[in-house]
């Protein structure tokens, strides 16, 4: 991954949602709007924090219409590990509450057969995810701040 350069003043005054734009720079322009398979391409070469940080900014930045639209949205991705990948960066993030929301919303999706039922669950699902997001957002910052050898050089 290309390492963002910013000072270290900026670096610990930016608010949660700005360092992530810092901390992902060039490689990001090279992934946005791609398919999974050839953004795997890219996130291979990364260490394991930078995947998994970047794996809840997918989530974060992807589910603002709901569960149902995200799931949608990434359904062409789960073949190749998107869901897997996503429950295994929340793990190495310790995010344990983002992360049992993500096992419930892919056992409720497995629910084929009742969409009354499934869709009702989304709502629940949706209602808690809201509820969690923003300190899910500062456990990732806090990856970063915590390990910014991983994503940033200090200019001098």
């Amino acid at each position: 991954m290309k390492i963002a350069t910013i000072s270290r003043d900026e670096f610990l005054n930016l608010p949660d949602e700005e360092l992530f734009k810092h901390a992902f720079p060039a490689d990001f322009s090279e992934i946005v709007g791609k398919r999974y398979d050839i953004k795997l391409k890219t996130i291979s070469k990364w260490t394991l924090g930078q995947r998994s940080v970047f794996m809840f900014i997918a989530l974060y930045y992807h589910n603002t219409q709901g569960w149902e639209s995200f799931l949608n949205a990434y359904s062409d991705a789960f073949h190749l590990g998107f869901m897997e990948d996503l429950k295994n960066g929340l793990k190495y993030l310790e995010d344990e509450k983002l992360l049992s929301i993500v096992n419930s919303i892919e056992e409720v999706w497995a629910i084929d057969n009742n969409m009354d039922l499934q869709r009702e669950q989304f709502i629940t699902l949706d209602d808690e995810y809201e509820k969690t997001k923003y300190t899910s957002l500062a456990n990732a910052a806090g990856y970063i701040r915590d390990n910014p050898d991983e994503f940033i050089i200090f200019k001098e």
